[in-house]
């Protein structure tokens, strides 16, 4: 009875170790094979793509503009892996051959003389300092760089800031920045006390250069609101903490200003549409408005303080500004081309599905089935003690493709 019970442990620890072996065997490539009929249509007439495959998943590229499995992210994603993509952006760089980034990062410059280079001040703008300043003491964080731009704007009725000429090509009209706003105490206590208001208006004025002639535009005021020389955007945002901001939020989210391109594609929809025979050569950035022009009433009225008899439609500001950094424009890529994700297939012993198309111009394509299988997880962290998400790429994934090319004609 001993004898028969130590047999079934063994028998039970080498089903066990087979079970295991064949659980970390590697998942293998799906076999994909394709055709096509007819194999020579007419624009417009429906093309049947029948696919064979024991893969899980499927997709497929039809080759026309904006599907071609060249441009694909899948594809990238089968010749370097998924971790590429962290470094390295693959897509075609639409924006080669042209200064299209303005960035300073004032922890570069050695002097405010320096900084004066590339800014100019207007406004109520004094004290202008170059150097490390101590955090508020409410505030939680530091900014990136301990080394930043500092100066005041001392009078809320006048609209402050500073200008720069890029003369970059605006492939992309995203505007970055790192800063902090501190207001004065009279200023604090108007946004802060028995209210919330953590807006400032953030204005902008720009200039742009046609690079054929030279000739210039300048994008400016909001013919609706009677703002004059300004373009009002979104807004600057003060918190309670004096904590760092990033561009301004709107709704939760990081947003650029949004009116400088929106503008652009308005009155100058040519040039939006070829940044490269454009240079945007001035751009004005200012900080608050004493209150909104379109409004009537009260609001037209101050106190003996000078702000607005109804505070909650404050968006002027007084007080101190740091800066980390600006940015305007960033390089552009081609958007991937995409597939069309055929689902998840897999039935254990392979099947054959079809998926039909029509073409709506001539020429000559490529179309390319892409079966995936996916592998056990792959993680060499720590099991998650000290990072929570889970990864896409931390799953091996086999993947196959079948390609058929067929001409279609008028």
């Amino acid at each position: 009875m001993k004898r028969i019970f130590t047999i079934s442990i063994i028998c039970s620890f080498l089903l066990a170790f087979a079970g295991c072996e064949k659980w970390d065997a590697d998942e293998k490539p799906p076999q994909v094979s394709i055709s096509v009929s007819p194999q020579n249509p007419k624009v417009g007439e429906e093309v049947t793509v029948t696919i064979k495959t024991d893969a899980e998943y499927l997709s497929i590229f039809t080759g026309d503009e904006g599907h071609k499995f060249e441009n694909s992210h899948v594809r990238y994603q089968m010749e370097y892996g998924d971790l590429a993509f962290k470094d390295t952006v693959y897509a075609e760089k639409i924006s080669e051959g042209y200064d299209c980034i303005w960035k300073r990062t004032m922890a570069d410059y050695a002097s405010v003389e320096d900084v004066l280079k590339d800014f100019e001040f207007f406004g109520a703008v004094e004290n202008i300092e170059l150097g490390e300043f101590e955090r508020p003491a409410c505030s939680m964080m530091d900014m990136t760089h301990k080394k930043v731009l500092k100066f005041s704007i001392t009078d809320r009725n006048t609209v402050s800031g500073f200008k720069f000429k890029p003369n970059i090509h605006l492939f992309n009209w995203d505007i970055f920045y790192e800063m902090r706003l501190v207001p004065c105490k009279e200023d604090s206590l108007a946004r802060f006390n028995g209210r919330n208001n953590k807006e400032v208006h953030a204005l902008f004025n720009m200039t742009l250069e046609k690079v054929e002639d030279g000739s210039k535009t300048v994008l400016s005021g909001d013919t609706w609101n009677g703002s004059g020389p300004w373009c009002w955007d979104y807004f600057f945002y003060v918190y309670q903490t004096y904590e760092p901001m990033l561009p301004p939020r709107q709704n939760g989210a990081y947003n650029e200003f949004h009116s400088v391109r929106s503008r652009m594609m308005n009155e100058n929809n040519y040039g939006y549409y070829h940044p490269e025979e454009y240079r945007a050569c001035e751009m004005k950035i200012g900080f608050g408005w004493p209150r909104q022009p379109w409004e009537n009433g009260d609001d037209f009225q101050v106190d003996e303080n000078g702000f607005p008899k109804n505070l909650s439609n404050y968006k002027g500001f007084q007080g101190d500004v740091y800066i980390d950094h600006i940015q305007w424009g960033q390089d552009v890529y081609k958007s991937y081309d995409t597939g069309v994700s055929l689902g998840s297939v897999y039935t254990g012993e392979g099947l054959t599905t079809t998926y039909t198309y029509k073409y709506d111009e001539a020429g000559e394509f490529d179309i390319v089935v892409v079966g995936t299988n996916v592998g056990r997880k792959e993680y060499s962290g720590d099991g998650y003690q000290t990072e929570r998400e889970s990864y896409d790429a931390e799953y091996k994934k086999h993947r196959s493709k079948a390609k058929v090319t067929i001409k279609v004609s008028e």
